[in-house]
């Protein structure tokens, strides 16, 4: 679980919390359930996560300061029902990441050398994520003193100093995105339900420049990073004949891959609302965009290997970047894709899906975050 980078600070921090320690026990359970093929699902009527919740609940109702354990408590709980819960139903999205948001802001920016809590925060952003984007609360963690603690922990990891001016340009682009997130869907949501109405039309014109000017400036800092890792040896593109489309990333570094993958999604996402705003309105540029789009499904297929090498725990966090592509794939390609998808997630060891119904929640997800389908409706399916 290497993108997890606070787990190896933790053990020194058990013997001070008894909500840590019964976090940790519900993470290594599930963990040891997945290495030896046991199911490794949530429900509330599991004793072990009903412990874990509970003895967090007590030490919020009575401690008077919150505390770096209890933080990285409520986090590993945040991660592990972001993976193993079965649905993303409103536990995911709803008390709990709003309770973590309310205890980092009381806990306040982690010091200049913090580095176990700057590590913690990053978790905490992942898991906030899914949070803003249905709430539409606070993104307080894109502020400087939040920020660069945060940028500075992923460039460490790395550790090359020549990508790292490109690290924070995409790093930069991506804090935009999900900032600007709610409202940009929002706007969308407002358009689209009389699209042709004066009032309509005359906001698409700043909606259509916010998703082009985001495209290109993510495709800009995706462009220059991957480029910049190639040339530094971090990055190699190799021929791959099992692979779509017969070339694969090898990269060197797990923590690169995640950015690599973070600005590949909001270029994807942006271009593809892009493109809607396209074909809803019969704008020119329609059939460039869509190519442009296919072009991009077959650049995110090259990293399906750097994903099948890594931690399925890992790999469930960083595969949705590959979502949107799903919707360019031809009938082929659908089936590799939906092979792929499933295989990450039989970590948990759960009764296989239906294929179908998988692909289906993958597509309606996808329509959701580039707007053109509404977030309520799917809240508790």
């Amino acid at each position: 679980m290497v993108l997890m980078g606070f787990l190896p600070d933790l053990p020194r921090y058990l013997p001070r919390s008894k909500t840590l320690q019964d976090s940790v026990s519900l993470l290594c359970l599930l963990w040891t359930n997945c290495r030896r093929g046991i199911p490794a699902v949530l429900s509330v009527d599991m004793p072990e996560y009903g412990k874990a919740i509970g003895s967090l609940r007590r030490t919020l109702e009575r401690s008077k300061k919150m505390t770096l354990q209890t933080l990285a408590s409520a986090a590993i709980l945040g991660r592990l029902e972001y993976s193993f819960l079965p649905s993303s139903g409103l536990m995911r999205f709803g008390v709990h990441p709003r309770g973590i948001s309310t205890m980092t802001q009381q806990l306040g920016p982690p010091g200049r050398d913090d580095v176990v809590y700057a590590a913690i925060l990053r978790e905490t952003y992942k898991v906030l994520t899914p949070y803003w984007f249905f709430t539409g609360d606070n993104v307080f963690l894109n502020e400087k003193q939040w920020k660069q603690p945060i940028q500075k922990n992923i460039t460490q990891k790395i550790g090359s100093s020549s990508l790292e001016p490109h690290e924070f340009a995409a790093m930069e682009v991506a804090a935009r995105h999900f900032g600007g997130m709610y409202d940009q869907l929002c706007e969308c949501h407002r358009i689209r339900s009389e699209p042709h109405q004066p009032a309509a039309i005359e906001n698409s014109h700043g909606a259509i420049k916010y998703a082009h000017d985001l495209e290109e400036t993510a495709a800009e800092a995706n462009t220059n990073l991957l480029r910049a890792a190639i040339q530094s040896g971090d990055v190699e593109e190799v021929v791959d004949q099992n692979s779509l489309p017969k070339t694969s990333y090898k990269i060197s570094n797990i923590h690169l891959g995640e950015i690599l993958l973070l600005s590949l999604r909001v270029q994807f996402l942006n271009l593809r609302i892009y493109y809607d705003w396209a074909v809803l309105y019969d704008l020119l540029q329609a059939d460039e965009l869509y190519s442009r789009l296919k072009d991009l499904a077959v650049e995110s297929w090259k990293y399906i290997s750097f994903l099948r090498g890594i931690e399925f725990f890992d790999a469930t966090m960083l595969s949705p970047a590959l979502w949107p592509s799903l919707e360019l794939a031809n009938e082929s390609e659908r089936q590799y894709l939906m092979d792929f998808f499933t295989e990450i997630d039989n970590f948990r060891h759960t009764t296989p899906k239906d294929k179908k119904e998988e692909e289906m929640r993958i597509l309606s997800y996808t329509a959701i975050i580039t707007g053109r389908k509404s977030a309520k409706r799917d809240l508790n399916s």
